[in-house]
């Protein structure tokens, strides 16, 4: 009975201790992306104006292993002067563990139909 307390015990600090990612950790690691960083410079080529990052959680599991999450970064860029566009630069950033973040940018214009 003893053994079995302390394995639960034990599952329960070793499952509290896992590291969740946030959403503050995918928008950094969003804005770090190379791809990111070109895919923004590239719109409008005239200097333009950037909206704040948001980011959602899509989805995400935990495990004894660890935990995993996926989340939706915006960030919306707009021409500056007059006639202005506005377009996102939108990508999905998977966590497998907390620490270590993928980045993978979806074409939002061709989803829309607004591809040249």
């Amino acid at each position: 009975m003893k053994t079995l307390i302390s394995v639960l015990l034990f599952g329960l600090v070793s499952f509290s201790s896992v590291s969740f990612a946030s959403s503050a950790d995918a928008i950094a690691a969003f804005s770090a992306n190379a791809a990111v960083k070109k895919a923004v410079r590239m719109l409008g080529g005239m200097p333009a104006v950037r909206s704040d990052l948001s980011a959602a959680l899509l989805s995400g599991q935990c495990g004894f292993a660890g935990c995993g999450e996926t989340f939706l970064v915006s960030q919306a860029v707009s021409s500056a002067g007059a006639n202005t566009s506005t377009t996102a630069v939108t990508a999905l950033v998977h966590s497998d563990n907390g620490s270590t973040y993928t980045v993978e940018l979806i074409d939002v214009n061709s989803i829309l139909g607004l591809t040249k």
